[in-house]
């Protein structure tokens, strides 16, 4: 099996075997292949680093079984990208990356990167940010941060029609 981001390199069984499968280390990348979805099961391997490479992070990788691409998924409480193969499950965590979800206690959440609900939630949060940033550009950060006050205020408050009201006819 070659490394999906290396392509040249041969992973290397790692001696700990999961289920049936093993996981594959790459020697040059240190990136780690999970032919199955039990990564949680294992403790982290010694020796890899805790910061992540974003070079690798930004490539398309390819399944090492030969099934393709791999499917770029990002993980957003982490700030990287995991890649899956849509046919075998098998998922690959670029050099730092597992180590990373194992020490946050994510890696039990992976498996809901991939399913359309994860999809369609991201995607709205990923709209949100946009168009808050959008709106602090215009506005300005410091108005912004007024607005996001005084929606934090008026949130639970009995007579926050009210307040919408008053607002309303003050700015037109």
């Amino acid at each position: 099996m070659r490394c999906p981001k290396c392509r040249e390199e041969t992973l290397q069984p790692t001696g700990t075997p999961l289920g049936v499968s093993t996981v594959h280390h790459c020697s040059a990348c240190q990136g780690l292949w999970f032919a199955l979805g039990d990564f949680d099961a294992l403790a982290p391997p010694e020796g890899v680093p805790l910061e992540t490479d974003a070079e690798a992070d930004g490539k398309a990788g390819l399944c090492p079984a030969g099934h393709g691409l791999l499917q770029h998924e990002q993980v957003p409480e982490a700030g990287f990208f995991l890649d899956r193969c849509g046919l075998c499950g098998g998922t690959w965590f670029d050099r730092g990356e597992w180590e990373r979800l194992s020490a946050q206690g994510l890696l039990g959440l992976l498996d809901g990167l991939w399913t359309p609900s994860a999809r369609r939630m991201e995607r709205a949060a990923s709209l949100a940010r946009a168009g808050r940033q959008r709106l602090a550009e215009r506005l300005g950060e410091e108005v912004l941060h007024r607005i996001d006050a005084l929606i934090e205020a008026l949130k639970e408050h009995p007579h926050r029609a009210q307040a919408l009201a008053y607002l309303m006819e003050r700015l037109r």
